[in-house]
């Protein structure tokens, strides 16, 4: 059985624990082996999308993408790229990497404005926006890719920290108007449902009991659910077991029946 390496932040150019990268660039510079095989992040990761088209994988899901195109992916999360060895097709704009302490760093607010974005993708890792050279965020990651160029002292860095922050609120306020345009309490229900799945799926897996923790309904619940990602609330629970499932199974580390157990 195959075992997807985990992959640690690297990047001994600097010691201020974010990378960004045209997209070009890192794509030139790996293997087309090594980018096409899963592996699992040590860090966060940003890919930013301004043009081309192509299909990346976050978690052994298949995502296409196009112009406008942002993949938020987690931690520990599993990816790997699809090189589109078409010229006219190859993606141009920027990959961020972000090791810990660099959000550490930030202070109560920051922190919890990056976590609240990545957890809004809330259908899926993928998110469109317009990144056109008119709009604030494209204007704020140009700046930061070419003020990262320099991160040898702490202006620099304060630069950079306070323009990546700019940059996380310019894509959240893109992702709270998708969230504007559906039912905000539904939008809550279902947040406050999946943070509880991620917390106890392994030991809760009937739908009511959630909806008891949350002092809802089960009709409720399946309502949001649906309207949120099209999804009922069960389903959403065996999704996160068969995701689990598959994370064991390719670390390699334990066999069939210890995954069941």
């Amino acid at each position: 059985m195959a075992v997807i390496k985990r992959i640690g932040y690297k990047n001994p150019s600097n010691t201020a624990d974010i990378d960004i990268v045209r997209l070009e660039d890192f794509f030139k510079t790996r293997p087309k082996k090594l980018l096409e095989q899963d592996y699992r992040l040590g860090f966060w990761a940003i890919i930013y999308i301004t043009r081309g088209r192509g299909a990346h994988y976050v978690d052994f899901e298949k995502y296409t993408y196009g112009p406008g195109s942002v993949f938020l992916v987690q931690r520990h999360q599993v990816q790997c790229f699809e090189v589109n060895e078409n010229s006219d097709k190859s993606p141009s704009g920027y990959i961020i990497h972000l090791n810990e302490p660099f959000i550490n760093k930030a202070d109560s607010r920051m922190t919890q404005m990056f976590f609240d974005l990545f957890d809004r993708s809330f259908q899926g890792p993928h998110i469109k926006v317009d990144t056109s050279q008119h709009t604030t965020n494209r204007a704020v990651i140009d700046l930061l890719y070419k003020e990262s160029a320099d991160l040898g002292n702490v202006s620099s860095f304060n630069l950079v920290h306070s323009l990546f922050y700019s940059f996380v609120a310019s894509l959240l306020k893109v992702v709270e108007g998708e969230v504007a345009v559906n039912s905000k309490p539904q939008f809550e229900t279902y947040e406050t449902y999946r943070k509880l799945i991620e917390t106890h799926f392994k030991d809760i897996k009937v739908v009511e009991t959630y909806a008891n923790m949350m002092g809802v309904s089960k009709k409720t619940l399946n309502n949001a659910t649906r309207r949120i990602v099209g999804l009922s609330a069960k389903q959403l629970i065996t999704d996160r077991l068969i995701l689990e499932i598959k994370r064991y199974l390719s670390q390699g580390d334990l066999l069939i029946y210890q995954i069941s157990d």
